[in-house]
C-alpha cells in the first residue's frame, strides 16, 4: 500500500447476439462431479483435483506465462509472438523463421494503425482494442475478450493466426452495474474475470473486489472470492488444471474510518491495514482454501506470483529497511522477500533483494527463477537489472542491453530515453521478452511508440533481438 499511498501524496458463435450460446472453442471442460464420501467419512471442504485433469492441455488451458499482464498482452505460438502494449489497440506480430513483424492484418492495402481516419483504422483486422492478459491461442486461433463499443458488452472474439477470419464468439452479458471488470483470462470453457466495483456503503465510498467465473457457452456467472477494500490494487490468478490459484490484496475498509469520509493526511492512511491473500480454488469447492493471509505493506504485484505444478505457490513479501524510518522520508526504502509455500504449508523465505550490498526490486517469478531492477533512477539509459534462480544464485547481472534505441526516431522525449523502464510480457528459463514506452511529447497522432525486444541467457550474456515496434493512435475527427 506504501507505493499506492505514494502516489496517492505527491466471450462461440451466436445464434442470437442477444444470447450466449457456446462454439466450437475453447470447448467447456466442466469438471466431474466431486466423490461422494464412504460412511463414516468426512467430506474434505478443499477437495484437490482428478489427477487425470490436473496437466496442461494447449487446446483448452490458459498459459499462466501471460497471467500478470496487465498494461499489455502477448502470445505464442511455434512461428509467431503476438505482442500489445496497452492504448496502441492494435496487434502485432513477429515471426520467429523470417523476422517479419508488422500489424497483423493480412489486408494489403490496409494502412493498419496509419490511417487516415478513425474509419479506415476500425477496418483494420488488427486493431483488436484491450484484451489484457485474456489474450490467448487455443488450436489454430487467437481468442480475447474486449468491451466491445460495437455490440455494447464485454464479447469473445477470435480469429485466425493471420489475422484473417475475425469472429464474434460469445456476448458476456456483463452489466457495468453489477462489475467493472478489470482483467480477464480463458481457461477450459470459462472466462475468469477480476472486477473492481465502486460502492457506497453507509455514505462511505469503497470498492467490491471480486473473482468471478463465467460460463462462456450459458452465461452463467460465479462470485469464487469478493472483499471490500478502499484500496485497491489488482488481483491475479494462475491455473493449474482445475485449480485457480488467486493472490490478491485488501484492506477491507470504506471511507468511513477517515475522519472526513476520505483520507487527506498521512494519518488518516496510517488506518488502512493491508492484506496479502493467497488462496486456492476448484469446481468441487464450495470457498477457496486459504494458502496464506498475512499484512502487509504493499498490494501485492501481479508478476510476483508463480505457481509450481505440484502447488508450490512463489510470492514476495516487502519490509522496511529500517522500520524507525517513515513510508514518506526521503530515505525510506523497502526491502523485498521471496517465499516459497510447499503443499504442506510450510513457508520459508528464501532470500532479498539486496545483492552485492546493491538494493533491487524484485518483478517477475518465472519458472526457474527471478528477475529484479534497480530504481529507473541508478543508470541513465538503461536499466540495471539482476537475474537470479530460486535459490538466490545469480544468473546474469549488469546493464540491460539496448541497441534497439537506434530505432527510435527523432523527437523522442529525453526523460523516457533517460529513464528506460522495461515491461517484461514473457519470462522463461531461457530468457525474457520486454516492451519499453517512450513518449514523443510533440507527435499528436503517435504520442508513444512501444518496442518490443527479446533477451536470451546465454552463457556469454544477454542476447538481444529487436521483435517489433506499436504506436498509440489518437484520433483527430
Amino acid at each position: 500500500m506504501k507505493r499506492i499511498i505514494c502516489v496517492f501524496l505527491s466471450a462461440l458463435l451466436l445464434l442470437s447476439l442477444a444470447a450466449c450460446k457456446g462454439g466450437d472453442k475453447p470447448a467447456p471442460t466442466e469438471a466431474p462431479a466431486a466423490a461422494t464420501p464412504a460412511p463414516g467419512e468426512t467430506e474434505n471442504p478443499y477437495p484437490t483435483q482428478d489427477p487425470a485433469r490436473a496437466g496442461f492441455d494447449p487446446e483448452t488451458d490458459y498459459d499462466n506465462r501471460f497471467a500478470e499482464l496487465i498494461i499489455a498482452s502477448m502470445a505464442e505460438t511455434e512461428d509467431a509472438y503476438y505482442l500489445m502494449s496497452w492504448g496502441t489497440q492494435f496487434l502485432h506480430y513477429y515471426d520467429k523463421h523470417t523476422g517479419d513483424s508488422g500489424v497483423l492484418c493480412p489486408r494489403p492495402e490496409c494502412m493498419h494503425d496509419d490511417g487516415p481516419t478513425r474509419a479506415d483504422l476500425n477496418q483494420c483486422t488488427g486493431k483488436i482494442d484491450s484484451p489484457q492478459a485474456s489474450l490467448s491461442v487455443f488450436g489454430d486461433r487467437l481468442y480475447w475478450v474486449d468491451n466491445s463499443y460495437e455490440y455494447r458488452d464485454f464479447c469473445v472474439f477470435s480469429m485466425a493466426l493471420d489475422g484473417s477470419d475475425k469472429k464474434l464468439e460469445a456476448k458476456l452479458e456483463i452489466s457495468t452495474e453489477e462489475y467493472q471488470p478489470q482483467n480477464f483470462w480463458i481457461h477450459r470453457g470459462y472466462v475468469y474475470f477480476f472486477s473492481d466495483t465502486q460502492k457506497v456503503i453507509d455514505g462511505s465510498p469503497t470498492n467490491l473486489c471480486e473473482i468471478v467465473r463465467e460460463s462462456i457457452e450459458t452465461c452463467e456467472k460465479q462470485v469464487i472470492f469478493s472483499r471490500y477494500s478502499y484500496m485497491t490494487g489488482e488481483w491475479t490468478l494462475r491455473f493449474i488444471g482445475d485449480d485457480v490459484y488467486i493472490q490478491c490484496g485488501f484492506d477491507g475498509a470504506d471511507g468511513s474510518i477517515f475522519e472526513h469520509g476520505e483520507p487527506r493526511t498521512v494519518e488518516d492512511m496510517k488506518v488502512l491495514e493491508e492484506n496479502t491473500v493467497i488462496l486456492r480454488w476448484n469446481p468441487y469447492m464450495t470457498e477457496p482454501e486459504v494458502l496464506i493471509e498475512e499484512p502487509s505493506l504493499n498490494q501485492p504485484e501481479c508478476d510476483n506470483f508463480y505457481v509450481e505444478t505440484d502447488g508450490t505457490v512463489w510470492f514476495v513479501r516487502h519490509r522496511p529497511e529500517d522500520p524507525e524510518v517513515n513510508f514518506w522520508e526521503e530515505d525510506y526504502r523497502e526491502i523485498d522477500y521471496l517465499c516459497r509455500r510447499d503443499p504442506d504449508g510450510t513457508v520459508t523465505e528464501v532470500f532479498d533483494s539486496v545483492i552485492d550490498g546493491e538494493l533491487y526490486y524484485m518483478r517477475n517469478i518465472y519458472d526457474g527463477g527471478m528477475i529484479m531492477k534497480q530504481d529507473l533512477r541508478a543508470k541513465e539509459g538503461t536499466a540495471v537489472m539482476c537475474i537470479t534462480d530460486l535459490e538466490g544464485n545469480i544468473i546474469w547481472q549488469g546493464d540491460l542491453p539496448t541497441a534497439f534505441i537506434e530505432r527510435v526516431p527523432a523527437g523522442a522525449s529525453k526523460n523516457s530515453m533517460k529513464h528506460l523502464s522495461p515491461n517484461i510480457l514473457l519470462c522463461e528459463r531461457s530468457g525474457f521478452v520486454a516492451c519499453f514506452n517512450i513518449s514523443f511529447p510533440n507527435d499528436e497522432t503517435h504520442p508513444s511508440r512501444q518496442y518490443y525486444v527479446r533477451y536470451d541467457i546465454t552463457e556469454e550474456g544477454l542476447v538481444e533481438t529487436y521483435l517489433a515496434e506499436s504506436k498509440v493512435v489518437i484520433y483527430h475527427e
